[in-house]
C-alpha cells in the first residue's frame, strides 16, 4: 500500500502544470498538496505503529485524508480552471486507485472503522 499511494502522490504536487493560472485557485492547491503528502506520511507512521490500535487510526487518518484528496480533485474539476484535461484525467484515475485500495482495507477488516472498539 504505502509503496502504491509512493508511486502517485508524486502525480498531484506537480498541478500548475496542468491547471490554468488562477490566483483563486491557490488555497484549493495548498489543501490537496498537504492531504495528498498527508496519506504518505500517515502510512509511514502506521508502519512504525507501537500498537494495532495505533496502526488502525493512522490508516484511518490516511483513509481520510485520500478522500480529501478525491475532493479536491472534484473541485478542480468543478470549477472549470483544468488546462490540460487528458493529464487531469490520468490524475484523477491514479488517485482512484488510491481510494479504492482503502475501500478494499475496510472491506477485508469491517470493524476497522468501528470506533465503539475504541
Amino acid at each position: 500500500l504505502s509503496k502504491k499511494v509512493e508511486s502517485l502522490v508524486p502525480s498531484i504536487l506537480p498541478l500548475d502544470e496542468i491547471l490554468t493560472p488562477n490566483v483563486n485557485a491557490a488555497h484549493m492547491r495548498d489543501q490537496i498538496s498537504r492531504s495528498a503528502t498527508s496519506v504518505g506520511a500517515n502510512l509511514a507512521e502506521a508502519s512504525r505503529s507501537q500498537s494495532y490500535k495505533d496502526y488502525i487510526h493512522k490508516i484511518h487518518v490516511a483513509d481520510k485524508e485520500a478522500s480529501e484528496t478525491d475532493y479536491w480533485l472534484r473541485m478542480f474539476k468543478a470549477v472549470s480552471i483544468i488546462d490540460d484535461e487528458a493529464a487531469f484525467k490520468r490524475l484523477c484515475n491514479d488517485w482512484s486507485k488510491v481510494v479504492a485500495v482503502f475501500e478494499e482495507i475496510a472491506d477485508a477488516d469491517p470493524n476497522m472503522y468501528d470506533h465503539h472498539n475504541d
